[in-house]
């Protein structure tokens, strides 16, 4: 793996001097050896690179991460490329590393434009840029990163051609279907390379392979119409949910990378798009009207919001003011500290308060599994992921549909990894893969409820036959990482209300009360038993000490059995020893 190290090496680096000048001279005389400083130290270099950097694009946002450990501990072979590495964090461990040079030297070959050290000089003046796009500073210099990213690039824009066969993409282009013809990709194993291209740590930004292309091709036909159009498409073969299908191809090479427009893919809503599309056909100017505009209405709402209002509160204390009599302002103080009282959260408290001692995390866990829903009625109908719900009215629960494959669990991680990370970074505004992981795993615990899914086609198996209990092993095993998130979630609420319908139905309040009446009468016969062995035992009745052993115990083994119950998990020769 190229070797990378974090920003906090360098927190507490000492200032470096210029060969030997002292640092306040350097600074107090700018015609001075200056640029000297950066020499000192790479990092220092690559920052300055960075602020001077003049090109005419702007510095794409940070959107390669390191995994956060919470999720990668669970299963980091779901983080980590197995066959293809891509870009600095992990081309050099690509144990297929040789194959990818060969691919991408054919597809430079074929293009017959440029010189390959001409694409890595280009690529070498996009240094700070691709520096940027990383969470961690990478310590490789341009010159390796640059050579890095065009094998990595070229290779990556092969497999979009190689994934594209027969798409128009392809198909009106007389370059494109040349370079399939001279690429050979058989010889890498197919599902193992979707699912590594996909992962977080391995992405290439989409500006850096827009910009090798635009070096590599003299067609800029095949940059601005076909690269989006591949995009696009691998992006939707790959996708375990329903994208959108009209996605205009000019958002497409606007997103940082491919998980970025997988996720993107996924979670826009139609509304959304609309008015992405409308935002697109404004020129520079209205924008920055539009944006100015905004600006204008939050000041004034803020001003609104601060603007002393007479409420409750203001009319009481203006009549607790008043020169009234004492017995009737006492009364309006009692009003006032009735007023004040924090409803809200009380009103809260008591909705939730019935299950003494079960936290908001710990909620989920009791939810009723689709297998027991099922037997209630409940049905589960298909709808978007940011659209899942409970519709007590026809008791119904909204849920996407989900491509089940050998990659669906590495796709789905990875998207959430990058949720979580965006989230803290970018501030997103929801977390629908959160959201609806929470849900799965507390509706999904056994190959009955995987059935379930099944039939009512929530759940599509796709490529290689899965079995359902290695469907519910994927949501049981991102359950534990979850657990830890303590941001309130919107979801909960329905959570909470599919809990209602279920435990306020008659049949299930029958099923718990005959359930608790015979847990009872189990406690109630064992004592019993307890007590007639203890009896026989300290009496000397050797025929009662027997029977009663041998009774008991068999009472302990069936009814626990039967009942479920967990404090008769003992054996009798236990509980009868211990008397």
């Amino acid at each position: 793996m190229a070797s990378s190290s974090s920003l906090d090496q360098h927190e507490h680096a000492q200032p470096p001097s210029a060969n030997g000048t002292d640092i306040n001279e350097v600074l107090q005389d700018p015609s001075s050896n200056g640029n000297d400083i950066g020499l000192q130290d790479p990092f220092v270099t690559d920052i300055i690179n960075i602020f001077s950097s003049n090109h005419d694009f702007e510095i794409p946002p940070v959107c390669v991460f390191y995994v956060p450990k919470f999720l990668s501990n669970s299963k980091p072979e779901a983080y980590s490329p197995k066959v293809i590495g891509l870009g600095p964090l992990h081309h050099s461990e690509s144990p297929l590393q040789m194959r990818q040079v060969g691919v991408a030297r054919n597809i430079h070959d074929e293009f017959r434009h440029i010189k390959f050290q001409e694409l890595i000089q280009g690529l070498v003046k996009l240094g700070p840029y691709i520096r940027a796009c990383y969470q961690m500073y990478l310590t490789d210099k341009d010159e390796k990163i640059a050579c890095t990213m065009a094998i990595d690039g070229l290779f990556l824009f092969a497999l979009l051609c190689h994934c594209n066969r027969g798409k128009v993409a392809l198909t009106s282009s007389d370059t494109l279907l040349r370079l399939l013809t001279h690429t050979d990709m058989s010889r890498f194993p197919r599902d193992e390379i979707l699912g590594d291209t996909i992962m977080l740590q391995n992405q290439i930004p989409i500006f850096v392979l827009k910009q090798i292309l635009l070096m590599e091709c003299s067609e800029s036909l095949i940059v601005e119409k076909n690269l989006p159009r591949l995009l696009l498409g691998y992006c939707k073969a790959l996708s375990p949910f329903k994208v959108m299908e009209n996605y205009p191809y000019s958002m497409a090479l606007k997103r940082t990378h491919m998980l970025d427009l997988l996720y993107h893919l996924i979670t826009l809503t139609e509304p959304e798009l609309e008015k992405l599309i409308d935002e697109e056909g404004r020129d520079k100017k209205e924008r920055k009207k539009a944006d100015d505009q905004k600006k204008e209405e939050k000041k004034s709402d803020n001003y609104v919001a601060y603007r002393p209002q007479l409420g409750p509160t203001g009319v009481l204390d203006f009549l607790s003011g008043l020169p009234l009599p004492k017995e009737l302002k006492k009364s309006i103080e009692l009003v006032k500290g009735l007023v004040g009282l924090p409803w809200s959260l009380l009103l809260y408290l008591s909705f939730i308060g019935n299950k003494a001692g079960v936290g908001d995390q710990e909620e989920y866990y009791l939810m009723p599994t689709a297998s027991q829903l099922s037997d209630v009625g409940v049905k589960f109908s298909r709808d978007h992921i940011r659209d899942i719900r409970f519709k007590r009215e026809t008791a119904s629960i909204m849920l996407p549909v989900l491509k089940v494959n050998v990659n669906s669990e590495v796709t789905i991680r990875n998207l959430l990894a990058y949720e979580v990370m965006m989230f803290k970074a970018a501030g997103f505004r929801y977390s629908a893969f959160k959201e609806y992981i929470k849900l799965m795993s507390a509706l999904v615990k056994t190959a009955k409820d995987v059935k379930v899914l099944r039939d009512h086609n929530i759940l599509e198996y796709t490529g290689r036959y899965m079995k359902d209990d290695e469907v519910a092993k994927i949501f049981n095993g991102m359950t534990e990482p979850l657990s830890t998130a303590k941001e309130p979630a919107y979801l909960d609420w329905d959570m909470r209300g599919i809990n209602d319908y279920y435990n306020g139905l008659q049949k299930v309040k029958v099923r718990k009360l005959v359930k608790q009446i015979l847990k009872l009468f189990v406690t109630i016969l064992l004592w019993l038993f307890v007590a007639l062995y203890l009896f026989g035992s300290v009496y000397g009745y050797p025929l009662v000490f027997e029977k009663s052993k041998s009774f008991c115990g068999s009472v302990i083994l069936v009814l626990s059995k039967l009942l479920s119950f967990s404090s008769t998990r003992i054996t009798s020769s236990q509980l009868l020893s211990s008397g």
